[in-house]
């Protein structure tokens, strides 16, 4: 089978292992998601040396889900040639660490859940050590490195496109970043377990990606922006931050402003220079969102989950879900 056969026939599936991974399983885990792979030394066994869950998914947005919920039951080294790309990492508990081309590594979320950006820009040894009795729970996003690079050079003069392009700078670069409250979300639902349907699982990961994806950024940039402008971006995550921490109660721009300590219009122009949204479409937006779990994970009917989302009309519900998701709550919950 061709290399591009190959590729197209993987991405046509997520591949999840749960309960007990072997040293084989690993390797052929590797082997779905790295084009080139360095097996291990000696025989590969079947006995686990990984108890727990790990989803694997390839999505189309040029990027690759990567959620482990694991307790590491033997030691052992896990390697693999990475091709080039830069990856998101939330460690949500424990560590991963190893080598990346011969230098050592050493993600840590032992003191709480943490971040990194960490880009690899030519082919090289990656090693990962497994070590007994160890929880690991974390979620990866690995983006391949020449599709962002076309995408940030489109961009030159943005602050954040012209960050990533310096992380293309050296053959490793890690970086780490702060989860917001709304990244640690996300990544507890990418490592959950669904009943969705598989294509709607895939359209659902994928959009959490891409969020997570996006929190990592905005982490980022703020900490490069001028102090000026970081200000503004922190200013924006107070609100979104309140409104995520009171999604369930009545909220309209002048609880929220309230909320936040700022005048209405100076809550609308901060929100939206970082958001590219006003507050209440992201508040709609947020509602559609919990309804839309809702439904899938806890069998809400169409009118509990227009209830949820703040609508008194489940017609006018279903309107705007299929406008956000393309389908209509009936197909969801079906």
């Amino acid at each position: 089978m061709s290399h591009q056969s190959d590729s197209q026939s993987r991405n046509k599936k997520a591949v999840v292992y749960r309960e007990a991974i072997s040293a084989r399983t690993l390797t052929d885990m590797a082997g779905h998601a790295l084009s080139l792979t360095n097996f291990p030394d000696g025989p590969l066994h079947d006995d686990p040396i990984l108890k727990g869950r790990m989803n694997n998914q390839d999505c189309h947005a040029n990027l690759r889900i990567h959620a482990t919920d694991i307790i590491e039951v033997k030691n052992h080294e896990a390697k693999a040639i990475i091709n080039p790309a830069i990856t998101c990492s939330l460690i949500l508990q424990g560590k991963a660490e190893g080598t990346i081309g011969g230098q050592p590594y050493c993600l840590d979320g032992t003191n709480g859940p943490t971040g990194y950006i960490w880009a690899m820009n030519e082919p090289m040894l990656w090693t990962r050590s497994i070590r007994k009795a160890s929880h690991v729970r974390k979620v990866n996003i690995r983006l391949d490195r020449d599709w962002l690079l076309q995408e940030v050079q489109a961009n030159p003069e943005d602050e954040l496109c012209c960050f990533l392009r310096s992380l293309t700078e050296h053959p490793v670069n890690i970086q780490k970043w702060q989860p917001s409250k709304r990244a640690l979300s996300l990544a507890e639902q990418l490592l959950q377990p669904s009943t969705a349907s598989p294509f709607l699982e895939k359209m659902k990961n994928e959009s959490k990606a891409l969020d997570l994806l996006g929190e990592a950024f905005l982490s980022l940039q703020t900490s490069t922006l001028k102090p000026e402008m970081a200000q503004t971006v922190d200013k924006a995550q107070l609100i979104r931050s309140y409104i995520e921490n009171n999604i369930a109660s009545p909220l309209d721009l002048k609880t929220i402003a309230r909320g936040v300590g700022m005048a209405i219009n100076t809550m609308q122009r901060t929100f939206k220079q970082s958001y590219h949204m006003t507050v209440m479409d992201y508040l709609r937006e947020r509602r559609l969102e919990t309804a839309k779990e809702a439904m899938i994970h806890d069998g809400l009917t169409i009118a509990q989950a227009a209830f949820k989302a703040g609508y008194t009309s489940p017609s006018n519900f279903a309107t705007a879900f299929k406008r956000v998701y393309g389908v209509s709550p009936s197909q969801i919950r079906n």
